[in-house]
């Protein structure tokens, strides 16, 4: 099982190298707008303390609002306009988050997100990138071949099986969001 999961993550990379720059330009463009938004505003930040299984829930919760329209989109021809979309959607929400952090909190901003959610986005960041290109390149296949029906079953649970890899990826980054991150946030305040 293990083996049949190497090759094929390994012959997905192979054949949708072209995807997988797409979609880090998209994602790298969502970030810098992001970063420049964080510049022009002038807002306040709100202590709010959530219990710890509340924390998993959101963070999860915020996640799939980004992953099922994704993984929804590869199932569909029109997903090649809509994923990247997203993804520069969910660069510009990063970007705007670190760049808020760092513009005004200065040096323990810059610190904080360093320690506290470079972690998280080391394992958040892949994930959304192997699912945009996994949901693009599934969209593709389906626009070229559309009749060949058998063909799209087994493209489907290859999909299905390497989408939900990246969904641990997920839940592994929640569980560092609410366990790892609060000790570094109380360096922030």
């Amino acid at each position: 099982m293990l083996m049949r999961l190497k090759i094929l993550c390994k012959r997905h990379l192979q054949n949708n190298f072209t995807i997988y720059l797409i979609i880090i330009s998209c994602f790298m463009l969502g970030i810098i707008i992001g970063s420049i938004l964080a510049n022009r505003l002038d807002t306040e930040i709100h202590n709010n303390i959530y219990e710890t299984t509340d924390s998993i829930i959101y963070s999860l919760a915020m996640n799939l609002k980004f992953i099922l329209p994704i993984y929804l989109l590869g199932l569909v021809s029109f997903g090649i306009i809509f994923t990247p979309l997203i993804l520069c959607w969910k660069g510009i929400n990063i970007g705007l988050t670190v760049g808020f952090i760092v513009k005004f909190f200065g040096v323990r901003g810059f610190i904080f997100t360093i320690l506290g959610l470079l972690p998280q986005y080391l394992m958040i960041i892949p994930a959304f990138l192997g699912i945009a290109g996994l949901s693009l390149a599934n969209s593709s296949h389906i626009s070229k071949s559309s009749r060949k029906s058998r063909d799209l079953y087994t493209n489907f649970g290859d999909y299905s099986i390497l989408t939900m890899l990246f969904i641990l990826l997920f839940i592994l980054a929640s569980i560092i969001e609410v366990y790892i991150t609060p000790y570094f946030y109380k360096f922030v305040n």
